[in-house]
């Protein structure tokens, strides 16, 4: 239930957001388009790196009658699921020269980051899939990046810019 419903408000909280300066506006993907030709803005590629998970004290749900499918009941403990976002930076901008060259990928970069920590927590949501309720907690709170070198393309025309943000987020649920 809550990988899809975390990557996509992730997803959603960074789409078509304008970013200052000649980027133009954010494209973010969980499953990129393919094939993937557009590469006028920059593009976010949300993706799920690592969870995991933990059940706090409290009353279970009861075991299903027929053990074919779990219908949680009420009361029941909280779950809380940990998972680690990996958003994916990447664009490719014209070989800019002047003080352009110096700011342009690292605003995307910056603008992303600052999305990550002034969105609104706790976040309640419902699953679609489920129905199940639950609260997003601390996204933005912690996270780490990696800007890596510059790379021209082959016609060299372009400039591939590349980072990637690493932030975990906690999932809570009561089942």
């Amino acid at each position: 239930m809550g990988v899809m419903t975390t990557l996509g408000f992730v997803r959603d909280l960074l789409d078509g957001q304008n970013i200052p300066g000649p980027a133009g506006r954010m494209e973010a993907f969980i499953a990129p388009p393919d094939p993937e030709t557009d590469n006028n803005n920059p593009h976010a590629y949300v993706w799920l790196a690592r969870g995991s998970g933990r059940r706090k004290s409290g009353p279970r749900s009861p075991a299903p009658a027929n053990l074919t499918q779990n219908v949680p009941s009420s009361p029941a403990g909280w779950k809380i699921h940990t998972h680690n976002i990996g958003i994916w930076l990447t664009w490719f901008d014209e070989n800019l020269s002047g003080g352009q060259a110096d700011s342009t990928f690292p605003t995307v970069l910056d603008w992303t980051i600052m999305m990550l920590e002034t969105c609104h927590m706790p976040f309640s949501t419902t699953d679609p899939m489920t129905g199940l309720q639950c609260q997003l907690i601390n996204l933005g709170q912690n996270f780490d990046y990696e800007y890596v070198p510059v790379r021209s393309t082959a016609s060299q025309r372009y400039q591939r810019q590349d980072a990637m943000i690493s932030t975990p987020t906690e999932e809570w649920v009561q089942r």
